[in-house]
């Protein structure tokens, strides 16, 4: 279902490394702040838009829910990761350097934008008033990724593809 990445060494995969390249150089330290909470992948990151109530401790069966549909989810990128094996951004070029704790493992799609959009599906079902926020949220998680310096934006948006596919499946 999905296409693949850049090829390395190719005009697009350039395009693709000096996004990633202006990301980490005019990120600030609030946004660093946010890419690091952002980097749990955990559906409580939804709660700016969610309300206060929406916590783990308030609704343990929803964190039960949404750790099962990670879990899931992430088995299925992972599979793709090890078809695809694009190297992330920091291993590309080491002077980038990255705000979160990163394995320099494969990098397509990005599991943290599949989750994003899996959570925006699930939760805009349970409530539609707040979908346009869920998914203007579950962008900016998966642009975090970018900035930490640990995607490309290819590697998004094939998660938003991978959590688009696999969110509609599990309905």
């Amino acid at each position: 279902i999905l296409a693949p990445p850049p090829a390395a060494g190719s005009s697009a995969a350039k395009i693709d490394l000096d996004a990633v390249l202006a990301a980490v150089a005019s990120r600030t330290d609030a946004q660093i702040k946010h890419v690091q909470a952002d980097d749990k992948r955990i559906v409580f990151r939804f709660a700016d838009v969610m309300g206060d109530a929406f916590s783990p401790d308030k609704l343990p069966l929803t964190a039960q829910l949404f750790q099962q549909v990670y879990e899931d989810g992430n088995t299925i990128v992972n599979a793709a990761k090890g078809h695809f094996k694009r190297q992330r951004p920091f291993v590309v070029d080491p002077a980038i350097r990255i705000v979160v704790v990163q394995a320099p493992d494969y990098s397509y799609p990005s599991n943290h934008s599949t989750f994003a959009y899996e959570a925006a599906i699930l939760l805009a079902l349970m409530v539609p008033e707040k979908t346009a926020a869920l998914f203007e949220r579950a962008a900016d998680y998966g642009h975090n990724r970018i900035v930490a310096g640990v995607h490309f934006p290819t590697d998004v948006e094939a998660g938003r593809i991978s959590g688009s596919i696999i969110g509609n499946a599990l309905l």
